[in-house]
């Protein structure tokens, strides 16, 4: 009887679990086309059963929930979209939903600035996210805030870690990635893995900013073609890409191919001339649905001319748009300054999935060169137009009195002709007095690359864990040298040092001609090995992971010159320079329930010195920085995240340490020791970054969102480094700081100044609309302050108070009145207002969209960010200069476009 009863009511609850089984069914399209999408990850709140759309976008889910429950549907690459579902026993079919992809219309709206670009002179230069992802905040940060110069949490690019296929593309010599090295493949790009901050990678340990992973596999694209143009007045003015993407035709094979030209006379800045084309392709061959191998070839060309930050004396005379660096010739504009990149990428990679089992390898090459050219010249008047002494500013600083009448004629001479005429360059060089040789010449400093890399990745999932290893390999040579343009005219070039009238390379010929290679010659060699291991723990409501890696990283100098400055010091090959790190990161997250989790991430990664930061000068010789070490950074975040029906939004704080970091600057500069071109070596830089971020996003109707985005951060020095100075001994002996070539300053007082990281806070208020008829218009007022000039360290240490003539302390001068007269200079708060829309048609199976983009819409003046210029490093100099009001060595500053606008057109089928 007991056995019955048992049976009766174990039928009974079946019975009433199955009455309460809901079937949810529906179809996913992608909002910006209208075609469906597969491959959507379909679950109801936290249910563990989870379903995938099918190739037509139709997913089927079962749940027992009852009442109020949220449908939650994800894929990568496209924003989380969320459906309020009311669940009382009936089947639902949920109307047709539309998916958004994070990559456009966002990624076209990205300006390119000159300062958004490294530079070896200044070290200004980074590039935030290219994609951003589903999070709104550094959706934001990247089309924003980076119109600014905005750096998420104040880090360099080279914290940002960035995979190609797998393949490490950071570069060994400056630590960043060259996005232009698959610049205008937008396409084929779009695939992107992004981890931010600390948390755990599927690729790479990362870096103290994250990682992104772009696959370019054609399985992972858009099938079909689709045909884009685009005009601008900003980097370029037009713009056109063609991209195919063909699939399995059931012999295993697929293949990708994407094309782009990129163009303009003149960009939004006067004389930066625009000229790019890039070329991709791609062809997979897959077997025994666990196999694949993927062959892509990568080739981009970028030409485009400099622009240069400008001081504020200059600002009052030229204006925001005005660029030193060209000047005109027969009539037509030449800039001096060009920047062309072009190293093709070859990649190799095997793929076997099997399960819960993923191994990949791969082998890669990169090559090409890269360059930077520039106006030279030798015992002649300096053709720059802003060069100190054209300007106002030298005759009211005059010794004796100032000069009113002589800084007017000035200042009308360059209003009159504020560029340099290459025809006066041409002339010049023809004077009989020169017997042929060059006062003016027009140079490149030249990297050829040959770039060696290879890796192998696996990992394995044994139920709640994941075990996941890799190492990449790579090896580089890059030869630096400087070659020979044009020669404007004059036959030939001596290459012998203006400075101390030596030669450069004893063993060549002095007389150089156009081609050839002069002023410095040399390779640095690269290793560098990093395997990884990841351990990963997941439940529905809690996850952990554990990363660590172990690196090493070889370098050394082989000199082409024997310079007579250093003739037992600069040809051959150098001392081989080992530096072993290691790093470990952590973080588990905790889910409170399913619209609210916390996770808490903390990191501990060496990193070994860049050379630029290993070696005094390796254009002469093989010295290396004095106690040349490791890197050592240390970082902390805890993160709170919402997604709810309405809410989606994240809340962080982050706290973060870079110990150990050298720095190596090259300039001219008068200071308390004598007057000479110097090598600035700076050693223990330690930088302290905190701070919050915060991105919300609410539905306030249907298809009406706003969204708040801030970001709060302090961003300093913490702690005195230490500096050095170096400079050649070759000169007369009058002229010579000393005739040791070297001098220890001690510390500098850099404790509490601020980092030069763009703004330190920034916040933006969005409001967007997207109509169900395929249209949309968003509006972000933005607003970003606390961003500071970069400083020169050498004005900050005890020789700044030295009298050169005396050596002794300059009357009047203390700690106290340097500390005054040296207060770090803030860039101005910035107002801006972005207007962003686009419009989608389906025409059978040809599908249009349309977008527009328009920046600073109130055409607000603004500078992005400066430097100290480090000329004037005593105290006398210092105050001569300043003292009037109007520096001749003033501040410079980079100042962002004005109105600005993008439009872009495409067509796919």
């Amino acid at each position: 009887m007991r056995g019955i009863v048992l049976l009766i009511f174990v039928v009974s609850c079946c019975a009433i679990t199955h009455g309460q089984s809901v079937t949810v069914t529906g179809t996913v399209y992608d909002r910006e086309n209208g075609l469906p999408l597969n491959g959507v990850v379909v679950q109801v709140d936290t249910d563990s059963a989870r379903v995938i759309t099918d190739p037509s976008g139709h997913f089927e889910i079962r749940t027992g929930k009852a009442g109020k429950a949220l449908l939650k549907l994800e894929k990568e690459a496209y924003r989380m979209h969320q459906v309020q579902l009311e669940l009382k026993g009936k089947d639902i079919p949920v109307r047709d939903i539309f998916m958004t992809y994070s990559g456009t219309p966002w990624e076209v709206s990205l300006p390119l600035q000159e300062n958004e670009l490294y530079d070896e002179e200044s070290g200004w230069g980074d590039r935030v996210l290219l994609q951003a992802g589903r999070d709104i905040y550094l959706n934001r940060a990247a089309f924003d805030f980076g119109q600014v110069y905005f750096r998420l949490r104040g880090y360099d690019a080279a914290e940002n870690e960035v995979l190609l296929n797998g393949f490490p593309m950071n570069s060994l010599l400056s630590g960043r990635a060259e996005w232009g090295l698959w610049g205008g493949l937008n396409d084929v790009t779009r695939n992107q893995d992004i981890s931010y901050g600390l948390g755990a990678s599927e690729h790479t340990p990362g870096g103290m900013l994250g990682s992104v992973h772009i696959d370019t596999a054609p399985g992972g694209l858009r099938m079909g073609s689709r045909i884009t143009g685009s005009l601008s007045n900003r980097s370029y003015a037009g713009r056109f890409m063609l991209t195919h993407v063909g699939g399995d035709t059931g012999d295993g094979f697929s293949y990708a191919f994407s094309a782009s030209r990129r163009w303009a006379g003149q960009g939004y800045t006067e004389g930066t001339s625009y000229d790019a084309y890039s070329l991709f392709s791609s062809l997979a061959y897959r077997w025994a649905n666990v196999h694949r191998l993927l062959l892509s070839l990568t080739r981009a060309y970028n030409r485009r001319g400099r622009s240069a930050a400008i001081t504020s004396e200059v600002f009052e005379l030229a204006g925001r748009d005005y660029n030193p660096y060209w000047g005109w010739q027969e009539g037509k504009v030449r800039n001096a300054r060009q920047r062309i990149l072009k190293e093709p990428l070859f990649q190799l990679q095997y793929r076997i999935e099997k399960g819960k089992f993923q191994l990949l390898a791969g082998l890669g090459y990169q090559w090409g060169e890269r360059s930077d050219s520039r106006l030279g010249y030798y015992n002649a008047p300096n053709p720059d137009p802003t060069y100190y002494r054209y300007l106002p500013s030298y005759y009211l600083n005059s010794p004796a009195s100032p000069n009113l009448l002589s800084a007017a004629q000035a200042a009308k001479a360059f209003s009159a002709s504020p560029q340099f005429l290459w025809e006066s360059l041409y002339t010049a060089n023809q004077n009989p007095l020169l017997n042929g040789n060059a006062a003016y010449l027009l140079s490149a400093d030249r990297v050829h690359t040959r770039l060696g890399s290879a890796y192998i990745r696996g990992d394995v999932g044994l139920q709640n864990f994941r075990f996941s290893w890799g190492i990449p390999i790579q090896n580089l040579q890059a030869r630096h040298s400087a070659r020979l343009l044009d020669l404007l005219g004059s036959d030939h070039h001596l290459d012998i040092d203006p400075f101390s009238e030596t030669r450069n390379d004893l063993q060549g010929e002095a007389r150089k001609t156009e081609g050839d290679i002069f002023g410095y010659d040399y390779s640095i060699l690269v290793k560098r090995y990093r395997p990884y291991l990841q351990l990963e723990y997941r439940k529905a409501d809690m996850s952990a992971f554990i990363t660590g890696y172990y690196e090493l990283t070889q370098m050394q100098r082989e000199g082409h010159f024997v310079n007579e400055r250093y003739p037992d010091n600069s040809a051959g090959i150098g001392e081989k320079l080992r530096f072993p790190a290691t790093g470990v990161k952590a973080g588990i997250r905790y889910g409170i329930n399913g619209r609210h989790w916390l996770d808490l991430n903390a990191a501990g990664f060496q990193k070994a010195p860049l050379p630029q930061n290993t070696y005094v000068n390796p254009r002469d010789h093989h010295l290396v920085v004095p106690g040349a070490a490791v890197e050592e950074n240390k970082g902390v975040e805890i993160n709170y995240h919402l997604r709810s029906p309405s809410w989606m939004g994240r809340l962080t704080a982050y706290y973060t340490r870079f110990r150990n970091r050298s720095d190596v600057n090259f300039f001219y500069a008068d200071t308390g020791l004598g007057s000479d071109f110097i090598q600035e070596v700076i050693t223990g830089i330690d930088y302290l970054h905190k701070g919050l971020e915060l991105g919300l996003e609410h539905e306030i109707v249907a298809d009406v969102t706003l969204s708040v985005v801030g970001a709060l951060g302090d961003f300093r020095y913490s702690r005195d480094p230490e500096v050095y100075l170096f400079f050649d001994t070759s000169g007369k002996q009058e002229e010579l700081i000393n005739t040791d070539g070297s001098a220890y300053l001690g510390y500098a007082g850099l404790q509490d100044y601020h980092r030069a990281s763009g703004p330190q806070s920034a916040f933006s208020l969005g409001l967007h609309y997207r109509d169900p008829d395929f249209w949309w218009v968003a509006v972000n007022a933005n607003y970003l302050a606390g961003a500071y000039a970069s400083i020169t360290t050498l004005a900050r240490t005890r020789q700044f108070l030295l009298d050169p003539d005396t050596g002794l302390p300059h009357p009047g001068a203390n700690d106290a009145v340097a500390a005054g007269l040296l207060k770090q200079e803030p860039v101005p708060d910035i107002y801006l207002l972005n207007i962003t829309g686009g419009r989608s048609w389906r025409f059978k199976q040809y599908y249009l969209s349309f977008f527009m983009s328009l920046s600073n819409l109130f055409d607000r003046v603004y500078a992005t960010g400066g430097y100290e210029q480090g000329r004037n490093a005593n105290y006398g100099q210092w105050l001569k200069d300043h003292i009037g009001g109007n520096p001749s060595f003033g501040t410079k500053f980079w100042y962002g476009r004005g109105r600005n606008f993008f439009l872009n057109l495409a067509v796919s089928f």
